[in-house]
């Protein structure tokens, strides 16, 4: 199994912060892994999460 073909990696600006707010109005860490610096999560799934970062992308610019 490849790993690569399967999921895909999501940058996050502040994967402290991002927690927080996916608890309360994102996935709430379902189908995704935490890693330092993003998320990793399935391609099949890739285009509902990459919203959800930018959603919480243009908040975290809103509310820094």
């Amino acid at each position: 199994m490849n790993f690569n073909k399967l999921c895909v990696f999501i940058p996050i600006s502040d994967t402290d912060r991002y927690h927080d707010w996916d608890g309360c109005f994102g996935y709430g860490g379902t189908d995704q892994l935490d890693v330092d610096d993003g998320i990793i999560v399935l391609k099949s799934r890739e285009d509902d999460f990459r919203s959800q970062v930018a959603i919480f992308e243009t908040y975290a610019k809103r509310y820094a």
